[in-house]
């Protein structure tokens, strides 16, 4: 087997400049492959990361009623004894923490300026929203506002301001408070930036009149943990009133939309490859024709048909080898330092929707693998077709052809 490999490589560099030629297009197709799945691992992540840290969670506890009223942001359906359950909860495998949440529409006021907003109490120095790592002015504090960069824009603030919030609470009534701005915050998600303000979880509700109440509890997994199986224990703990989602569930459509467009991608990948596969066909048939008087030569001496095919079948692979190797890994090496630089999309960030505007594109080093094995697996199939051409040939009728 070693000497048919050493048979065909050479082969394959019998006309240096065509066998380099038929490697330079799985060259460029792996390249583009890599950049391709770069690009999409890097906004699916970014739309999840989004989702999963500001609102969904991996998993997110709420009553039943809440589920059918969450586009409003309803303050009135609220739990109790959250305390115990989110011990309970902490001791499941592979959960890493557990975070009340409260999500409220509101009005924001700053002298004639008053403009609509969404306002989100958390425990500010333990969030997995990480604030600390957002803020461009003042300080991260336990208590305390911290405003979006565009929204506090808007509403001319500056950290040190006080500004007027003013909201419906649980009760169903009005209330209003004032608050010192600590912090202004940019995410580099325009919607965030744009909408929201963070406030301590005390102060929030205070503000909302929910005291001993809670309207979320968010549950983040340890990366590789079973998310449905945690999901399946927590569930086992709910009162019937209650109720544990994932993102999917929460999401809906457009996260289903996400997850296919991926599988989409997969398939243009593939064709991409197979586009460039066929350029093999037609080196390895010009290979045949040139060759025919070999091939019957080498029949006529006992090669068998199934040699003459593994031979040139070897031959298509190891220039798919050639091409699809180095394309793979400067495709890697793009797509990393496309990640550590980041590509700005900073005309989107009006779009009201959780997207960072600056991409991160990312591939793992399996992805780097898979390009290699498909660009290379594709070629071996290519280089079947004219293989079998010449494996079918007579050595009196190769002999002939010239």
């Amino acid at each position: 087997m070693f000497s048919g490999f050493i048979f065909s490589f050479k082969n394959v560099f019998r006309n240096k400049r065509r066998s380099l030629l038929t490697a330079a297009s799985i060259f460029t197709g792996a390249i583009i492959i890599s950049i391709m799945m770069g690009f999409i691992n890097g906004l699916i992540d970014n739309y999840e990361s989004n989702y999963v840290n500001f609102q969904t969670g991996d998993l997110k506890i709420t009553t039943r009623d809440y589920v059918r009223y969450e586009k409003f942001l309803p303050v009135d359906e609220t739990m109790t004894g959250t305390d115990s359950l989110i011990a309970n909860i902490k001791n499941i495998p592979g959960v890493d923490s557990v975070e009340k949440r409260v999500r409220f529409g509101i009005l924001l006021g700053n002298d004639e300026d008053t403009v609509p907003a969404f306002g989100l109490g958390s425990e500010l120095d333990s969030t997995r929203l990480e604030l600390s790592r957002k803020i461009v002015s003042g300080s991260l504090e336990k208590e305390g506002l911290y405003i979006g960069y565009d929204l506090a824009d808007r509403l001319h603030l500056k950290a040190g301001d006080e500004i007027l919030l003013a909201t419906k609470t649980t009760s169903g009534g009005l209330n209003g408070i004032k608050a010192r701005v600590k912090g202004i915050l940019s995410f580099g998600v325009g919607y965030f930036d744009r909408k929201f303000f963070f406030l301590d979880l005390a102060s929030a509700k205070k503000l909302l009149k929910m005291k001993g109440l809670d309207t979320e509890l968010l549950v983040f997994a340890k990366k590789g943990a079973d998310i449905g199986a945690i999901k399946e224990k927590i569930a086992q703990m709910l009162p019937q009133s209650e109720v544990v989602r994932d993102i999917a569930s929460q999401v809906g459509g457009l996260y289903n939309l996400m997850s296919t467009y991926r599988y989409v991608m997969y398939f243009f990948e593939l064709l991409i490859i197979m586009l460039a596969s066929f350029v093999i066909i037609s080196t390895m048939m010009q290979a045949v024709f040139e060759r025919m008087r070999e091939i019957g030569t080498l029949k006529a001496m006992g090669m068998t048909d199934r040699e003459i095919f593994y031979n040139f079948t070897l031959e298509g692979t190891i220039i798919g080898i050639i091409g699809a190797l180095p394309g793979g890994i400067l495709g890697y090496l793009i797509v990393l330092q496309l990640g550590v630089r980041g590509l700005s999309f900073e005309q989107f960030k009006t779009v009201d929707i959780p997207f960072s505007f600056v991409l991160h594109p990312y591939i793992g080093p399996y992805v780097l693998i898979l390009t290699v094995a498909m660009a290379v697996f594709m070629s071996s199939i290519a280089a079947m077709i004219p293989a079998k051409s010449a494996g079918r040939l007579m050595p009196a009728e190769a002999l002939r052809k010239l």
